[in-house]
């Protein structure tokens, strides 16, 4: 006989060894890969967090161009169109990456990334 010790279940527990170990953030920069003509001078950052595998993309801002800066997606999990969650695999310069329904060109990425990509061979 099971007892239930909680009306409301606690949320399961983060991977802490894989939080402490992987403090890294790789960033990369990132246009509209089909923009409108109001959307050509538009730039993001595309921020993905190792430790929790989530994503968070940032616009930032540009004088008078009459649009709202700051945070453009939440930090969260979001899957691809193909329905499987966004990876540092899927994540490649040059190639587009359909998120949350906009789809988004990889420019480029900080230095710091490229050297993790290069450490761990899954990119070029």
């Amino acid at each position: 006989m099971g007892y239930i010790y909680r009306l409301v279940p606690k949320p399961p527990k983060k991977d802490f060894f894989k939080w402490v170990d992987q403090q890294i953030c790789l960033r990369f920069t990132a246009v509209f890969a089909c923009p409108k003509p109001e959307d050509t001078h538009r730039s993001f950052i595309l921020t993905y967090f190792l430790n929790d595998d989530s994503l968070q993309i940032y616009e930032p801002s540009n004088k008078n161009s009459g649009i709202w800066t700051g945070k453009f997606l939440e930090r969260g999990s979001y899957k691809l169109a193909n329905g499987e969650v966004v990876k540092p695999e899927n994540l490649v310069i040059g190639q587009d990456v359909k998120i949350n329904g906009h789809e988004f060109h990889l420019c480029d990425c900080d230095d710091f990334s490229k050297k993790w990509y290069a450490e761990n061979t899954m990119w070029e």
